[in-house]
C-alpha cells in the first residue's frame, strides 16, 4: 500500500485552559500541498526506512511507535516494512512525523478493517 502524508500549517494557536496542570489548546490548521510518500507492506520483521540518513529508523520513530501501539491494541500479529520518502522538512513545524504516523494508521485501519474513526 502507499499513500501521501500531507503537511499542515498552523494558522492560529490559542491556549484554551489548564486542566490538571496540562494546557489545552484550540488551534486552526490547514493541509498544504506538500507531502511525504509512505509505503507499507507486510514483512517478516518490523522495519522502518527513510530516504534521510539522519532520521531514526528504530523505536524512536513516530511511525514505529504507532505501529507497535496498533499491534498491541488490536492483537495484530503481522510485522511491517514501512518506507518513507521525505519531502516535508524535519523540525519545520509542519507535522511531517505525525502525518507519516497518521498515514500508517489509516493504511492499517483499511488493511485490517478496524473501523477506526478519522478522529
Amino acid at each position: 500500500m502507499q499513500t501521501k502524508a500531507y503537511a499542515k500549517l498552523t494558522l492560529c494557536l490559542h491556549v484554551k485552559d489548564r486542566v490538571n496542570g496540562s494546557l489545552h489548546f484550540r488551534n486552526v490548521t490547514v493541509p498544504i500541498d506538500l507531502f511525504d510518500m509512505v509505503y507499507l507492506e507486510k514483512s517478516e520483521t518490523m522495519h522502518i526506512e527513510t530516504d534521510k540518513k539522519y532520521l531514526p529508523n528504530d523505536k524512536r520513530n513516530t511511525v514505529y511507535k504507532a505501529l507497535i501501539l496498533l499491534k498491541e491494541t488490536y492483537a495484530i500479529k503481522d510485522n511491517f516494512k514501512v518506507r518513507i520518502v521525505k519531502n516535508i522538512p524535519t523540525q519545520s513545524g509542519l507535522g511531517g512525523g505525525s502525518a507519516d504516523a497518521a498515514a500508517v494508521i489509516r493504511m492499517i485501519n483499511e488493511m485490517y478493517a478496524l473501523d477506526l474513526s478519522r478522529e
